[in-house]
Formats: structure tokens, sequence, C-alpha cells
């Protein structure tokens, strides 16, 4: 059903591949990535492992494109303000921001549809785009 009513849509508006874009937000816990090792008794059921007590979340929302391009990512950082060490070491120029629990909410939501058309705008000049997102609140 979902494909029928996207190749109706697309037929309908005549929307180009280059005009096609996708985007989902994802996160990840800074420091959960790596892989470690635990030492213990060898006939002991559980291990334990002591971990960082920092649990804060990053997330990212990338949007890439049908024709294989991209625009820079948002990337949401846990916090209650903005800190300047996290636009630094920035090479893909990621919009940054940020939210108490670093996952997007309504509010950076609007920012990331500014952001997104503000890197579209000259690509589509003036022609409609398909844009397919999740169905999660903030992204509505």
């Amino acid at each position: 059903m979902f494909f029928d009513l996207w190749e109706n849509l697309v037929n309908q508006h005549n929307i180009e591949p280059d005009c096609i874009f996708a985007a989902d937000e994802t996160g990840f816990m800074p420091g959960r990535a790596c892989k470690s090792k635990v030492i213990g008794k060898s006939k002991k059921k559980t291990q334990h492992r002591k971990e960082s007590g920092n649990r804060s979340i990053i997330s990212v929302m990338p949007t890439i494109c049908a024709d294989g391009t991209s625009i820079p990512s948002l990337v949401i950082f846990s916090g209650a303000a903005y800190m300047m060490s996290w636009k630094q070491d920035n090479p893909l120029k990621a919009s940054i921001g940020y939210q108490k629990k670093g996952y997007m909410d309504g509010e950076l939501g609007i920012d990331w549809i500014k952001h997104f058309y503000h890197y579209v705008k000259d690509k589509l000049d003036g022609r409609d785009c398909g844009l397919l997102l999740d169905c999660h609140r903030s992204h509505a």
C-alpha cells in the first residue's frame, strides 16, 4: 500500500530522483561503542564490568537524496546550554543543537526543517520534493 501511494505521489507531482530525500534520527551513547573485555572466574555465569556514569545521548539526523548526495546532518547533544566545543573539529559542517535528553523535540524538528530547506532550495529550483521521515511526532 505504501509503495502504491508513494508512486502516485511521485507521478502526480513529477518528483525527480534528485528531489527525493530520506532522513531518520539515530542516537548513540559516547564511549559505549567500543569493544571491551571483562576478566573474571571462568565458571562464573555472569561477569560484571564497571562503566562510566555518563549516560548522555547524542542524536544524529542524517539526510540523503535518491541521487546519492546528502546534506550536512543535524547533531543533537544532551545538555541545557550550547557548548562551543561541540562546533570544534566539525569537518562535515553538521548543524549542532542541544536538548535536555539529547533527542529531537518539536522545536528542534522545526529547526531541522529550516536546515533541510536551506540546503536543498537551490537544488529544487522551485520543483516539488519528496521527504521520507518516520512517524515520530517531533519529525512531523
